[in-house]
């Protein structure tokens, strides 16, 4: 089993791309993450993405 070394989602051994992110899967599987990633958090991007615009906009009132 091994892990994306950018968001942390679980892939499949076939997998090219990540299915969750989208980056590309290395081809040499020793530079993936073959361990689950206990440090790595599952972070809604969208929503932090959206939290930032908002929290410009307000400091800009400012």
């Amino acid at each position: 089993m091994k892990f994306c070394t950018n968001c942390g989602a679980q892939l499949e051994a076939e997998d090219k791309f990540c299915t969750s992110c989208g980056t590309a899967v290395a081809a040499n599987t020793a530079s993936a993450t073959t361990e689950t990633p206990e440090n790595k958090i599952n972070v809604d991007k969208e929503a932090v993405n959206e939290r930032v615009q908002q929290t410009k906009q307000y400091a800009q009132n400012y």
